[in-house]
């Protein structure tokens, strides 16, 4: 909460459902640094328990995850009563298949750079 004078003011919260580390980490600190409220979940699994639990007002996952899948997260979220209203960004480093993504009935996709040290390292030879 964010108080403005006399009133308390809720701040939008943003789940993040990601299993990298380093993606997790830059991506939540630039939602952060708009004045959301940042959740955190590294699967998919621990993701779908968040949402159902805190009802963010959006939900960032990646694609591919261990587990059950960003696009999966998605499908289930719009399958559930109570959280079908929450828009879901997916984000990959890989190109996403239209169709698969509007099956999954995601809001939007962002394709995001890749932050793995190994891709990093490959990349710069």
């Amino acid at each position: 909460m964010i108080s403005v004078g006399n009133q308390a003011i809720a701040r939008k919260r943003v789940l993040i459902v990601e299993d990298d580390p380093l993606s997790m980490k830059m991506v939540s600190a630039i939602i952060a640094a708009q004045g959301y409220h940042v959740l955190q979940a590294m699967d998919g699994a621990r993701g779908l328990e968040l949402a159902l639990r805190e009802h963010p007002d959006l939900i960032i996952t990646d694609v591919q995850m261990p587990g059950i899948s960003g696009l999966e997260v998605s499908r289930r979220l719009k399958a559930d009563e109570a959280t079908r209203d929450i828009p879901v960004i997916v984000t990959t480093a890989y190109v996403l298949d239209e169709r698969r993504s509007a099956r999954a009935d995601v809001m939007a996709s962002w394709r995001s750079p890749s932050t793995s040290r190994s891709s990093w390292n490959s990349s710069r030879r």
